[in-house]
């Protein structure tokens, strides 16, 4: 009886922490909360043309594809890097020499991401690259993310 008692405390306690954390995390804001508003925003300030809109888009998606490679083998390399680290007797050369594969391919990564950059600075207007570095705005369709629709940088609450 004091077994059963004791697992029905315990499957009691695990429902109720539970759901004390799903509820804790509908309430979070992250940085992506409200992304879409902040998207519309910059939009709208910077007036962006349709034809200017729809050349971000396909900048994205080329860069999303370009990276997809690239993005696929530093997950790889990280997964790799895990297990080293959870070996019982690691060897901190072959750790070194992992996390240097994966610094080589982040750098990769940040130089493809500063020519995106530059491209999407082209498509801008003089006035509208103006407004941007006047208003601070200038990540504007350069710092999308992980996901494949067009924004600006993300902002945080």
């Amino acid at each position: 009886m004091k077994k059963i008692a004791l697992i029905t405390s315990c499957i009691f306690i695990l429902i109720i922490a539970g759901s004390a954390a799903a509820g804790h995390h509908k309430k979070m804001k992250g940085p992506n909360s409200d992304n879409r508003q902040y998207r519309n925003d910059v939009v709208q300030s910077l007036n962006l043309s349709s034809e200017q809109v729809e050349k971000f888009k396909d900048i994205r998606k080329k860069h999303f594809e370009q990276t997809k490679d690239i993005r696929n083998e530093i997950y790889n390399k990280k997964a790799e890097l895990d297990m080293l680290w959870n070996q019982v007797d690691p060897d901190a050369q072959v750790i070194k020499n992992k996390t240097n594969e994966i610094y080589k391919l982040n750098g990769h990564l940040n130089e493809m991401s500063v020519d995106l950059r530059l491209e999407c600075r082209k498509i801008l207007t003089t006035e509208q690259l103006n407004l941007c570095l006047a208003g601070g705005k200038c990540g504007f369709g350069m710092n999308w993310g992980s996901g494949m629709e067009f924004g600006g940088h993300r902002k945080f609450k």
